[in-house]
């Protein structure tokens, strides 16, 4: 009998507090007014905070939280910064000019998050029951679906976002299996056989 389709993305929202929620209105007026803001944030590694200049460029929801692109010369990068890191946002007299090539579309299309790496082709198997759940999805035109002679589907892919992908593959278990590139195959049998040994 066909297994039960998997749940793969069990979204449960951040939670804010009054004064993260008002940071909202104050960071659409910066990128609106394309104004330098200085922000305390802190880190998700030390949570430490720590206080610079930031230009805003712009923000978005994801995985039931709100970020926003930042440039910022202090790391000399743009940078994404969550909502809920933020813990004081004070704009300031100055205005910033948007970041020449800075590009944000092709960061918050892809399927797989925001946390960009290089982008790699990728190739994974779908077991034949759940090849229906994966096609039904509204995925990117460059995406290309083979069906296989033994009902599996194959699924050809290019992304930044491995990170997510990985996520993701990992939340169909068994169902599927990682073809190419041999690294993330090698990753992706090294993260099973780590969460195998908790049980």
């Amino acid at each position: 009998s066909h297994r039960p389709r998997l749940m793969t993305a069990v979204m449960i929202p951040k939670v804010y507090s009054k004064s993260q929620k008002a940071f909202v209105q104050s960071i659409l007026t910066a990128i609106d007014a394309r104004k330098v803001c200085e922000v305390s944030y802190a880190s998700r590694e030390s949570n430490e905070v720590k206080t610079y200049p930031v230009h805003p460029l712009c923000m978005f929801e994801a995985e039931g939280g709100l970020y926003v692109f930042v440039e910022t010369h202090r790391h000399g990068s743009i940078r994404i910064l969550a909502l809920e890191r933020i813990r004081e946002l004070k704009p300031l007299d100055d205005h910033f000019t948007w970041p020449e090539g800075f590009n944000p579309k092709p960061i918050l299309e892809d399927p797989f998050g925001m946390i960009q790496q290089e982008s790699v082709s990728v190739v994974v198997r779908f077991d034949e029951d759940q090849a229906p759940y994966v096609r039904e999805r509204a995925w990117p035109a460059s995406y290309v679906f083979e069906d296989q002679a033994d009902g599996s589907l194959l699924m050809r892919l290019e992304t930044g976002g491995i990170y997510g992908l990985k996520r993701w593959l990992l939340g169909w278990g068994r169902s599927v299996e990682v073809l190419e590139p041999t690294w993330l195959r090698d990753e992706m049998r090294d993260e099973l056989a780590e969460a195998l040994q908790k049980y």
